[in-house]
């Protein structure tokens, strides 16, 4: 984002926080969600303790420090996501085994984690929310009959005729013909489901390798579909290194790709104009170096730093203004212990130069934010917690006046 002013140089760059000190295991889900008490990041994962707190495979960054979720769960979480069956928005989480009760799936409502009511006997695995349907359903892959289930909320249905196996990335996208929801994994195709059946783009088993994620980026040609992971051909005997692209028509490579898998796809603006990150297991995209996370900007793949020392598992781009005490960046966890240099266990952040000031994101620091904000602090909405501590009162008038003043 460009503002109209400028107080201060700034560059993005590698922040520890809030980086997780002796932490033990796999972190395989990040998400922002708000229970009640303002929003927050959450980890999910295999591990029992996260920054020294115990957390059983389940924790929660309060601003300062890690922190359980209540009393945790069970066993390993696979995936985590935010879904509004009408009672107002819930963690989802899905997992190996029994999470709690005789469920391999469950919600956090604030107080405890609860059953997800009638989820199938088996694990569950990666999960996406959309209204494909024409209403909000949770779409969650899982070993029965077709590979795959939704729920709306109090019923399991499937889901047209189903898949050939488990999928494990989600996306809505427009491919010219409406909204759509697409999914992708050990598919060998890419598949999109119009709210009544999949059909395969380009006919079945037209991928070589697994899909791991999916993202909707625009590089200034317009929306394109990015597909991450383990494959290096795509339909039309197309030749790409673990990233790929689709249009609706066409498919194309992303630069030179990469020389290991990519793990997972997000799209953050860092203050430079938006941009694609792939994050994973590789170390190179053909003879430029970039550490397991990589910047698409449209014309080529950068590095972000020197990266970070190990595999990601799991990205999250958190916009400003973004959970309490957190800035806003690329939020990343795997097996690592330092990022651009700097320590940080397990998770680190990539933290943009957005201007919170421009509070109406038009660009310019001027009085419509200053309109903007105060309705939004009238309101009490969570965006106007401006210094992040948790209450919206005269200090985040004073917080928000004062950046104003200093501009961008």
């Amino acid at each position: 984002m460009t503002c109209a002013s400028s107080a201060q140089p700034c560059a993005p760059g590698w922040s520890p926080d809030p980086s997780a000190p002796g932490f033990i295991g796999e972190i395989t889900a990040l998400v922002v969600h708000d229970d009640g008490s303002g929003p927050a990041l959450y980890a999910g994962g295999d591990f029992a303790e996260i920054g020294g707190s115990p957390a059983n495979h389940i924790a929660r960054w309060n601003g300062s420090a890690w922190e359980q979720v209540g009393d945790g769960v069970a066993a390993a979480i696979n995936d985590l996501a935010v879904f509004d069956w009408g009672e107002g928005p819930r963690l989802i989480a899905s997992g190996t085994l029994y999470l709690t009760g005789r469920s391999s799936l469950a919600f956090w409502d604030g107080q405890a984690w609860l059953a997800v009511p009638g989820t199938p006997n088996t694990w569950t695995g990666w999960m996406g929310v959309s209204e494909v349907t024409g209403a909000a359903e949770l779409f969650v892959g899982m070993p029965v009959t077709g590979y795959i289930r939704r729920w709306d909320g109090s019923t399991w249905r499937e889901v047209g005729d189903g898949l050939f196996t488990v999928p494990q990335a989600f996306a809505e996208f427009d491919d010219g013909d409406g909204e759509a929801l697409f999914a992708a994994g050990g598919l060998a195709a890419l598949y999109k489901f119009d709210g009544s059946d999949w059909a395969a783009i380009d006919g079945d088993f037209s991928i070589n390798g697994v899909v791991e994620a999916l993202a909707v980026f625009d590089d200034g040609s317009g929306e394109a579909l990015y597909l991450g992971g383990q494959f290096s051909r795509v339909p039309h005997l197309l030749d790409a290194l673990r990233v790929a692209s689709w249009d609706g028509g066409t498919w194309r490579q992303v630069g030179a790709g990469f020389d290991g898998p990519v793990h997972d796809l997000t799209v953050f603006d860092d203050g430079s104009g938006p941009a694609l990150y792939a994050a994973g297991s590789f170390t190179h995209s053909g003879g430029t170096p970039v550490s397991r996370i990589a910047r698409w900007d449209g014309a080529a793949w950068s590095a972000l730093g020197s990266g970070v020392d190990g595999p990601v598992t799991a990205m999250l781009s958190i916009p400003s203004p973004g959970a309490a005490g957190l800035p806003d960046g690329v939020f990343v966890a795997g097996e690592f212990g330092h990022a651009g240099g700097l320590d940080a266990p397990s998770l680190a952040v990539w933290a943009g130069c957005a201007c919170a000031p421009d509070f109406n994101a038009d660009g310019s620091v001027n009085t419509l934010d200053v309109l903007a904000f105060l309705g939004a602090w009238g309101a009490d909405d969570p965006g106007a917690d401006f210094n992040a501590d948790g209450v919206i009162n005269t200090l985040d008038v004073l917080a928000f006046l004062s950046a104003w003043s200093l501009g961008c």
